[in-house]
């Protein structure tokens, strides 16, 4: 007879294992933290008011959430963020390069760009490298970029390649169940949409960044992806503060390049959703870079082509 009362094995060893994997998870979060160089400040700052957008180029946020995360605010539209940072609500953000038109005439500069505009190209098969493989290609595109500067930025590179391809939009729906199907020929998408409709260990496809092809074809930096504003008042006043928040975001930036792994972890613990595995495949087609001075202006100048 059984000992009433008794633990089963296996439960003590799920025990266990939940244990060893929350302690992993605490030690490489910590590790994080100080590899990046936001866990302890050199000195005490009085932290800006920050807004941003949940989703993939917003990233670097976490570099302020981590120690100010009072003064790091999330919206759930950028229509709300941009009437925030116009009636001076906000002291910076992080936008979308292309919404910069929206704030001409307001008080705010543009401090730095922090990634660059990219699209993934994903081929079903394994022949496909380059734009120049696109050639006669049916290529199927989100509709969500209709008019896009992302998909002037596929034309002006087939164009400038002297590239004829079948470009037809599809909805959200149709581009799961096509992935799943393998039922395509290429699809050119956003790095959420990729990381959402073709999972790890998914069956080989050829893919390349758009961003990539463009430094080739055009001989420059890719076009400014997602740009780092700060309110003109607060860059007066309180210019210590202000550089205080450039470093913490060149510091998540540059993580997000060396380290997809451990700066997804910190993306996840603040204000990023909980997929660490969805958030570290978003992190490399996102092609974080921090710019400022001519880098800066020569990126914006290859989105002003685009718009």
């Amino acid at each position: 007879m059984e000992r009433a009362g008794k633990p089963e094995k296996n439960e003590k060893t799920a025990v266990t294992g939940r244990y060893v994997w929350t302690v992993a998870l605490t030690v490489v979060f910590i590790a994080a933290l100080a590899a990046v160089g936001i866990l302890m400040p050199e000195k005490p700052a009085s932290a800006v008011r920050f807004g941003f957008v949940p989703g993939p180029r917003a990233y670097p946020a976490y570099g302020l959430s981590v120690n100010a995360p009072d003064a790091v605010i999330s919206y759930e539209n950028y229509d709300d963020l941009i009437s925030d940072l116009i009636g001076d609500a906000l002291d910076a953000a992080l936008l979308p390069a292309e919404y910069m038109e929206e704030l001409a005439g307001s008080r705010y500069t543009a401090a730095a760009v922090v990634c660059y505009m990219n699209l993934v190209a994903v081929e079903n098969g394994t022949t496909m490298h380059s734009i120049a493989d696109l050639d006669g290609r049916r290529i199927v595109l989100p509709g969500t970029l209709m008019g896009a500067p992302e998909e002037r930025m596929l034309a002006a590179l087939l164009s400038s390649a002297g590239i004829s391809a079948d470009i037809i939009y599809a909805d959200d729906g149709t581009i799961q169940r096509m992935a799943q199907d393998r039922d395509f020929d290429v699809m050119v998408l956003s790095a959420d949409k990729y990381a959402a409709v073709f999972p790890r260990g998914g069956e080989p496809v050829s893919r390349f960044d758009l961003a990539d092809q463009w430094s080739l074809i055009m001989g420059s930096r890719p076009p400014a992806g997602c740009c780092l504003v700060v309110r003109d008042e607060t860059m007066e006043q309180r210019p210590e503060d202000v550089s205080d928040m450039l470093s913490k975001i060149r510091a998540a930036v540059n993580f997000l390049r060396t380290s997809h792994k451990k700066a997804a972890i910190l993306a996840s613990a603040n204000g990023f959703g909980a997929d660490v595995d969805y958030i570290r495949r978003t992190i490399p087609h996102c092609r974080f870079e921090y710019l400022d001075g001519g880098a800066e202006a020569e990126a914006l100048e290859q989105l002003q082509s685009l718009l």
